[in-house]
């Protein structure tokens, strides 16, 4: 027996011999198998293949909903793809085409699909996915790169002097209407003073009155 992913929960769905559909035991969700009811080890290779036939289809197409899809579920139905292990590499890069994947902008040494399609790939398919790291390594330290970096890099400093001016014109205008503040509080208090007098006079003519 073999199980499937449940696209609507996530859960593992046990796949009955014989059965060409079945039901999530979390959600209740109906699941139609597309191996067109082949079970075993033989019914689930030739599900993987031509899931992934349909799978890369999706891919060329920009489809990439469909083909996360597809993917899964040839790892499904065959956990050592090497083939479905690479496509989701690329899925994750944003590449919808193999040429794409030797100029990303990152390494895929570390990936976790990328080092699980070089353990289950045959030797050609190692060779290409490794030469694939090597063309993106070259890539990296070419000259478009770099001169993408260092525009970056340029991009990155006018940013860090504008906001450096920004602040030094925001501390010049707060040292600028100090000032203001002092001398509208001077003549408030010269308001004040000026009212007192003015009351006590007033005070000093009606008393001698």
């Amino acid at each position: 027996m073999w199980s499937i992913k449940c696209e609507q929960c996530g859960a593992s769905v046990p796949i009955e011999e014989g059965k060409n559909t079945a039901t999530c035991p979390f959600c209740d969700t109906v699941i139609c198998l597309p191996s067109g009811g082949r079970a075993g080890r033989e019914g689930q290779m030739i599900s993987a293949r031509s899931l992934l036939q349909r799978a890369k289809m999706f891919l060329r197409d920009g489809d990439r909903i469909h083909a996360a899809s597809y993917i899964e579920w040839v790892l499904n139905a065959d956990a050592s793809c090497s083939e479905a292990y690479w496509c989701r590499l690329m899925l994750k890069m944003g590449a919808d085409r193999p040429e794409q994947m030797e100029k990303l902008e990152c390494s895929i040494a570390q990936e976790p699909d990328f080092l699980r399609a070089v353990e289950f790939g045959s030797p050609e398919q190692r060779e290409t996915y490794l030469a694939c790291e090597e063309k993106i390594q070259q890539w990296l330290q070419g000259p478009e790169m770099k001169a993408k970096r260092e525009n970056e890099q340029y991009r990155q400093e006018m940013l860090r002097r504008e906001s450096a001016e920004r602040a030094e014109i925001a501390r010049a205008l707060e040292r600028n209407s100090a000032p203001e503040t002092d001398n509208r509080e001077y003549g408030c208090a010269l308001w004040v003073v000026a009212g007192a007098v003015l009351f006590m006079l007033l005070v000093v003519l009606l008393t001698k009155a």
